[in-house]
């Protein structure tokens, strides 16, 4: 509200309030005479003088400046003004609803101590929507809009029906999107038709920008001469601390998840917040949040971690849909590999598996990127999907009884390296594995002489991900490789799904990626311990396994891409293969999935872990789902009111002229200073009579 002068010229009439003050200065003769003495006159004279210098009538000179005052407002002609609903154009044949569903109407409105039916915003906004509904006459022709997400109609024209409407406000609950006001106001106004009517929105109006997008729908409601009828819902000072980021570093003991809560209220809070990581730890802290301010704290993760989707929760009482932040936890410590152990020996170092199994961890078993479970030929029943992303088979004399399992558990999104040796029959593995196989082993070739060092290798891109360890340094190390046999392979054509990753100097491949369905296989043609090359006595040999079980899958825990994604917006994740049998599985159930190509599309609804896999399959990609961090934000810089009077001051304003108000009153108060006036001289004459 405030106040607007249309003359302020007219202020300087002010001036003239003077004239009454120096009119009750001015000296006045004296009303009585008396005879005296000339000494006794002349004695009384000062004092008479000094009684006519004061001023007399105070309650008179205040009326008259008083008058003059009330005459110069009444010439600026002052209007009292404030935002009004335009409800003179209202047709009360024709409404349209709009509730506002969003996330942040889940904060409190009325506070019941540790009851946990507190009324919420959005609660109270669907009570009063009813009531209004209820209470209409018949025949009104009635519509219904909300705002979560992405704005939608839940009914396509105008019903007169009270009772259906009241059934979709009552079956209607609170969503997890931000507030889509602008694209209310948009279907509300097509709802009108341009033939006038009222529109009704139920909504705290909090969020920044929320109301701000509006301005071009206000300007259009107004020329289509449509009302606009706001119902502020919100409490009347809401509070709520979120977390606003999570993010995991590593550190020597496994690691630290920084995290940061934002205050969203006028006052400091005390508030206990819990780390939830995907194996179901929690660590408990306690946080201050200042008011309106921002506070960073930490947790240590333990040195052996699942890796998967973890959470921080926030006990607030205010706004609790926006309790949990999910951020992404990498494997930490021990990931399980199998190890398939195609020549056990008879000693420990003597195994095939010997070098490969300390490559996989260096630091034994409680420490590093693997945990390696040792199995021989027939433990591929221990194979868990769920445990191992990745599977070595080393040197195994004939893979058939293996094949079915390890072809299931690659197109599945597993990975499976495979190495040769003296074991390995060329027909056995091109029957039973053709399906995985980069492509068809030929021979056994011996590429050097015995009393040759050995044939050696090409220095590999390190664009691919693979080598990109070596970028830095140790690239020349791949020159010191040596290898006396090796297979060779039918020629085959390097594309996206096959390409040779090391090759010997003579150019016959070394090291093959190839990709099967959702899963991927690398094929390296000689062997994986010491008897036919120099490769695991080499400093190049630990991290290329270690990058080999990363590219394979091993090292991200619950597996595959990871992602971050918003509540209401698309998520496209890209697969190398066929995506016909992916699904993705979110906190509350399967989530409708578009096929795109290779591509998948999804848009999750609720925030939280949403996992895709091949149904039976393990998880190929993981995406760590938030809310809109300005559904947090509950402060409401300006109402929707406001912005339309500001916009379209015409329609959406309110005007009181001042003018007659001020005017009367001047001239009662020139009225009652005259008889004042006139009463007081009358005084005065019967007193000297």
């Amino acid at each position: 509200m405030n106040l607007l002068w249309l003359t302020p010229l007219a202020a300087s009439l002010m001036f003239f309030v003077f004239g009454p003050l120096i009119a009750h200065l001015f000296r006045q003769p004296p009303s009585q005479k008396r005879h005296f003495g000339a000494m006794m006159l002349l004695l009384r004279l000062p004092k008479q003088l000094r009684r006519r210098r004061r001023i007399q009538d105070w309650l008179l000179l205040v009326l008259r400046i008083l008058c003059i005052m009330l005459f110069v407002m009444a010439a600026l002609q002052p209007v009292l003004r404030w935002p009004e609903s335009n409800t003179d154009l209202e047709q009360a044949k024709r409404m349209v609803f709009i509730l506002d569903d969003s996330l942040s109407m889940d904060h409190v409105v009325e506070a019941k101590g540790l009851n946990l039916d507190d009324q919420t915003a959005f609660t109270t906004a669907r009570s009063a929507m009813v009531e209004q509904v209820k209470s209409l006459p018949e025949g009104v022709e009635i519509g219904l809009v909300l705002t979560a997400g992405e704005a939608k109609t839940l009914t396509p024209e105008l019903k007169s029906d009270r009772a259906e409407i009241m059934t979709l406000i009552t079956e209607r609950s609170q969503q997890f999107g931000d507030t889509d006001l602008a694209g209310a106001l948009k279907q509300a106004r097509r709802l009108l038709d341009g033939r006038g009517g009222s529109i009704h929105v139920y909504s705290d109006e909090a969020g920044l920008g929320t109301v701000s997008a509006c301005e071009e729908e206000l300007s259009l409601l107004a020329s289509q001469k449509a009302a606009l009828v706001p119902h502020l819902t919100r409490a009347e000072r809401p509070q709520n601390v979120a977390v606003v980021s999570a993010v995991y570093g590593e550190g020597v003991e496994g690691g630290s998840v920084r995290f940061e809560l934002r205050n969203y209220g006028e006052s400091e809070r005390e508030v206990t917040t819990t780390a939830i990581l995907p194996d179901g730890t929690e660590i408990n802290t306690f946080v201050t949040v200042p008011a309106g301010g921002l506070t960073e704290e930490m947790v240590t993760v333990p040195r052996i971690t699942e890796g998967g989707i973890g959470s921080i929760r926030v006990d607030d009482d205010g706004l609790k849909s926006d309790n949990l932040f999910y951020f992404q936890l990498p494997q930490i410590g021990a990931a399980r590999v199998l190890l398939i152990d195609g020549e056990p020996g008879a000693t420990t170092s003597d195994s095939e598996i010997y070098y490969l199994e300390r490559a996989i961890a260096p630091w034994g078993s409680n420490r590093g990127g693997a945990l390696p479970d040792v199995v021989g030929e027939t433990g591929i029943a221990l194979l868990n999907r769920e445990t191992h992303r990745v599977v070595f088979m080393a040197n195994i004399g004939n893979p058939a009884s293996l094949a079915p399992t390890l072809t299931a558990f690659v197109r599945d999104g597993g990975g499976l390296f495979v190495s040769l040796g003296d074991n390995v029959t060329v027909e056995r593995y091109n029957s039973a594995l053709s399906d995985i196989l980069p492509t068809q082993l030929r021979a056994l070739e011996q590429v050097s002489h015995a009393q040759e060092k050995g044939k050696g290798t090409r220095i590999p891109d390190v664009e691919h991900p693979i080598f990109s360890p070596y970028k830095r340094g140790g690239l020349s190390g791949f020159s010191q490789l040596r290898f006396k046999s090796i297979f060779s392979v039918e020629p085959f054509d390097t594309n996206d799904r096959s390409k040779v990753l090391l090759e010997l100097d003579n150019g016959m491949p070394l090291l093959i990626e190839h990709k099967v369905g959702q899963g991927m296989v690398y094929l390296l043609t000689s062997t994986i311990d010491d008897e036919w090359g120099n490769l695991p006595l080499q400093a190049t040999f630990l991290p290329l396994i270690q990058r080999s079980i990363a590219q394979l899958g091993g090292a991200s825990g619950s597996g595959g891409q990871r992602i971050k994604g918003l509540v209401d917006e698309p998520i496209r994740l890209d697969f190398g293969g066929s995506v016909v049998d992916l699904v993705v599985d979110g906190p509350a159930g399967p989530v409708f999935t578009q096929k795109q190509g290779n591509s998948i599309v999804f848009t999750p609804a609720v925030p939280g872990a949403h996992i895709v896999h091949a149904k039976g399959g393990p998880p190929l990609a993981q995406a760590a789902v938030n809310i809109n961090p300005d559904e947090s934000v509950i402060e409401r810089p300006q109402g929707l009111l406001e912005t339309a009077a500001a916009i379209e001051p015409e329609a959406f304003t309110k005007r009181v002229p001042l003018f007659p108000y001020f005017l009367w009153l001047a001239l009662a108060l020139f009225a009652l200073q005259a008889w004042l006036a006139w009463h007081n001289q009358e005084d005065s004459d019967v007193v000297h009579a």
